[in-house]
């Protein structure tokens, strides 16, 4: 099958990609004026329409590039530069194993208007797994999306990433850049097994205790009879 021929009567994109570098100054008073020139075939910019683009046919005629071999339909845009927020803060949490998890938390100054929480996926930011109202801060570990699914009796650590909306300038709202926070299951150093319980105090007292400094220091007699004695 043949390609389908691009002339003049061909709509372009409605939408052209302009790539704002990080040494640019932000604010208010920065902005771009873009003028837009639009032809068709009631204007063409090219009055040879028989002939294909890329072939001639982006060439005027009279050789008026910027304004072409008709009037163009001009109009006129305004792109604002805006710095997006700081960075949030991450919160990071440990707590001891089997205490409750409790919630994923960042910080950050002044106001939010929303707050959107991803998944994290072996250290990168994954799916986006909630939005959250104005000018929260946490998110429930219970929450459904995350994985791996938080739990506080296997020791671990728990992530999700987090970025906050605000109002920048005007009525220019913009995302910060996300931050991962944790939550740390921390183990136990105590086993949960019947057989390491303690004791209870009367076999405690039962039991002689002796430190070793002490035995050194006694006869040996007497040592072999304390030893026989607490076996």
């Amino acid at each position: 099958m043949l390609p389908a021929t691009v002339d003049e009567t061909t709509p372009l994109p409605p939408s052209f990609n302009i790539n704002v570098l990080n040494t640019n100054v932000f604010g208010p008073d920065n902005r771009f004026r873009v003028t837009l020139r639009m032809w068709n075939v009631c204007n063409p910019y090219d009055n040879a329409l028989d002939v294909p683009f890329g072939t001639g046919g982006y060439a005027p005629t009279s050789g008026d590039i910027p304004n072409g071999d008709a009037d163009p339909i001009t109009t006129f845009s305004e792109i604002i530069l805006v710095q997006e927020p700081p960075i949030p803060t991450a919160v990071h949490r440990n707590i001891c194993q089997g205490s409750a998890l409790g919630n994923f938390q960042i910080s950050y100054a002044g106001a939010s208007n929303s707050v959107r929480w991803y998944d994290d996926n072996a250290g990168v930011i994954g799916a986006l797994i909630a939005t959250r109202p104005a000018n929260s801060t946490t998110l429930s570990a219970a929450t459904a999306g995350i994985t791996p699914v938080p739990s506080s009796t296997t020791p671990g650590v728990y992530a999700v990433w987090a970025q906050y909306e605000r109002v920048t300038t005007g009525t220019v709202s913009c995302f910060s850049d996300p931050v991962r926070t944790t939550i740390t299951v921390k183990e136990s150093p105590y086993p949960h097994h019947p057989r390491f319980q303690l004791q209870p105090p009367r076999f405690a007292r039962e039991i002689p205790m002796y430190c070793s400094s002490c035995l050194q220091l006694l006869p040996p007699k007497l040592l072999v009879g304390l030893l026989s004695t607490s076996g």
